[in-house]
């Protein structure tokens, strides 16, 4: 059987009004904003010490030992509605970049890192400045800066933790680079 060229409008004519439609719908319901991140805390635990917070100076840890078990969780008040990414940072004398660690997330909007802390990459003897910025995916990628001082807004938070390596024994082998 030969279909005619009548059908084939008909079939335009459809996907083209159905389409006008989806545009008229797209700006009249435009899609809906995702609500304000709810406050973040961050707890960080080595060698038996624990401690937990939000405070915009920073948590102190403390003095660590290169063979301590580093865990780090950031948690928000209450469950996390929509995308929600961690980006860790790593610093030290008033500088700090990109930290190459890989946090598991937990669901809800919770971050995970559990690692020893000779294993984890830059973290070597001395005092150090760990930070931490949660937010939304497409805010951390519009205005995720160089280094994480920049300001913070509801959409993107910051976390801090300090702590201090201690150097190994002489026999025990040092960071990972």
């Amino acid at each position: 059987m030969k279909r005619s060229w009548f059908w084939y409008f008909l079939v335009a004519q459809g996907l083209w009004m159905g389409l006008i439609t989806a545009v008229a719908l797209r700006r009249r319901f435009p899609p809906l904003e995702l609500p304000p991140l709810p406050a973040y805390a961050l707890v960080a635990e080595a060698e038996g010490l624990q401690i937990e917070g939000a405070d915009p100076e920073g948590l102190a840890l403390g003095q660590v030992a290169p063979d301590a078990t580093l865990t780090l969780v950031a948690r928000p008040a209450r469950a996390v509605v929509g995308p929600v990414e961690l980006r860790p940072f790593i610093g030290r004398d008033g500088r700090s970049w990109p930290w190459a660690v890989a946090f598991e997330s937990l669901g809800a909007g919770v971050f995970l890192l559990r690692a020893p802390i000779r294993a984890l990459p830059d973290l070597g003897p001395g005092a150090w400045e760990l930070t931490f910025l949660v937010g939304r995916p497409q805010e951390l990628t519009r205005r995720l800066p160089a280094e994480p001082a920049a300001p913070a807004g509801e959409q993107v938070q910051r976390l801090h933790v300090r702590l201090e390596v201690t150097r190994p024994a002489e026999n025990e082998p040092g960071p990972v680079k």
